[in-house]
């Protein structure tokens, strides 16, 4: 994908959802936005955990993900048979982890406005072996779903660069993007300190 957005706003939109019911409908039926966890950790990343609310859904997928006859991930408990992990990898991974699939966009910056995104799907050996392997309803919702954060990404890109605009405070449910502007900031005051005692 090409994004005429700033890869930051586009880890921004990653790490948060409350967007999700106005900008994914489709997201939101088979997992609420409210229905996550942050998870805090030391290092260079950051992330949560979202719920399957949708009584019938299975994973992440069009027909509201219950079409999906992949087998789960191995080593998952019952829990785990309801939750995808979300976690920014910083700087430029974004990893979401599926019951039955996991998905890796990689951010390339190409200027301060333009980033590529390359996304793409890993399956269990068994499912992919299949005869009956098939990806698309995962395929699909997601790009269903990254073609919605890009549009918004995009006009997010667009307001930033106007003289009206101000930064406002972050939500109470935001805080990952809170830690990940913390990251990205943080390695911009290692970088200033390196060249001042250079």
């Amino acid at each position: 994908y090409e994004v005429a957005a700033n890869w930051k706003g586009i880890a921004e939109n990653y790490n948060e959802c409350l967007h999700c019911p106005g900008v994914h409908p489709e997201l939101n039926a088979l997992s609420n936005y409210m229905s996550g966890e942050e998870m805090h950790g030391a290092g260079s990343w950051c992330g949560g955990s979202m719920f399957l609310t949708a009584e019938d859904a299975a994973t992440m997928g069009k027909e509201g993900g219950h079409a999906s006859s992949r087998p789960r991930i191995e080593g998952l408990t019952e829990e785990d048979d309801r939750t995808i992990l979300y976690f920014a990898l910083f700087p430029n991974a974004l990893v979401s982890m599926h019951p039955d699939y996991v998905m890796l966009h990689t951010l390339y910056p190409r200027g301060p406005g333009r980033t590529d995104v390359i996304c793409e799907w890993f399956f269990e050996q068994r499912a992919v072996e299949a005869e009956d392997f098939d990806p698309a309803d995962a395929v699909d919702f997601w790009d269903q779903t990254n073609r919605q954060d890009w549009y918004v990404c995009e006009l997010t890109q667009k307001g930033v660069g106007t003289t009206g605009y101000t930064a406002g405070r972050y939500s109470a449910q935001e805080g990952t993007v809170h830690e990940f502007d913390n990251l990205v900031a943080g390695r911009y005051m290692e970088a200033l300190k390196g060249k001042v005692e250079a």
